[in-house]
């Protein structure tokens, strides 16, 4: 059973914007703020990401995110609601653009125990895909914030991606 979440700023539906309290541009990157501002959004119990119905709010999770990271991966672009699958060909196609930039899995660890956003994708090209944020704290293996089937706020890449395959973006 969840516990109610104690973010009173942030919207149950997931549809609304959120403006977060606490948001850190690039001025002020480091692991400590990174993991600030993502402990803000309680992952593991905000109504706002708890899957149901089989629904799943990965990508909302990920732009409330990177949105107070100032370097947002958008839930909406030319109008249309953006899945894990459109956010992954966001990245891909218009992220450079906006700042992102891709790297080696070893790479997103090191940039993200530096308190740089960085995030791993995989586009499902039969269903849907996956999106997460990397957290700070992994030494070989990724380390992962994620909303999904099961939410946490730190985990191994493989308990929210599995075996597939998946690409990291990060962002200055």
């Amino acid at each position: 059973m969840k516990t109610p979440f104690l973010a009173p700023w942030l919207p149950v539906d997931q549809w609304l914007p959120c403006v977060a309290p606490f948001t850190c541009g690039s001025a002020c990157r480091s692991a400590h703020n990174l993991n600030l501002v993502i402990d803000q959004f309680e992952v593991e119990t905000a109504q706002r990401y708890a899957s149901s119905r089989g629904a799943t709010w990965c990508n909302v999770f990920l732009s409330d995110v990177t949105s107070a990271l100032a370097c947002e991966i958008p839930r909406v672009w030319h109008g249309r609601e953006m899945t894990a699958n459109h956010m992954s060909q966001w990245l891909f196609v218009s992220g450079p653009s906006f700042g992102w930039t891709e790297v080696a899995p070893v790479e997103a660890i090191a940039r993200a125990n530096c308190g740089f956003p960085t995030v791993a994708v995989w586009p499902n090209p039969t269903g849907h895909g996956h999106v997460a944020v990397v957290v700070p704290g992994g030494d070989k293996e990724i380390v992962i914030a994620q909303a999904g089937i099961h939410n946490f706020r730190r985990g191994p890449r493989v308990r929210g991606f599995g075996a597939r395959g998946f690409s990291c973006f990060t962002h200055d």
